[in-house]
């Protein structure tokens, strides 16, 4: 979980020694700060980002994230990243006997996860 500032600092949980990420000005050009930017995001909902492949070697990822705003001024975003592989095991124990669960990219329809079979 981390929380991007737009005035130039970022907040990761937990905080890990040895931690190899760091802000940079490129954060602020990512889809899970650019989204939650108010004429990216006017309604100020929670979004999804896209998938991208993590630095740390996790795989790929999926960012759920939320503006973070002050008396109608835009801060920065808090966001939570999902490895695929997690929400894979999650649909499994979600499934039944009559059908499975799958997750799908809004926009172009790309298949993300499906449910591990047994």
């Amino acid at each position: 979980m981390y929380y991007t500032s737009g005035q130039g600092f970022l907040n990761l949980y937990p905080a890990r020694a040895g931690n190899e990420w760091f802000y940079t000005a490129d954060n602020l050009s990512q889809d899970f700060f650019q989204g939650g930017k108010p004429e990216r995001n006017p309604s100020r909902q929670v979004f999804w980002t896209p998938v991208y492949e993590d630095l740390a070697g996790l795989g790929p990822m999926v960012p759920r994230a939320a503006p973070v705003d002050e008396g109608g001024r835009f801060l920065g975003t808090v966001a939570l990243d999902l490895t695929l592989r997690s929400m894979e095991s999650y649909l499994g124990h979600l499934g039944d006997e009559r059908g499975s669960l799958f997750l799908v990219q809004r926009g172009d329809g790309r298949l993300l996860t499906q449910p591990e079979q047994p």
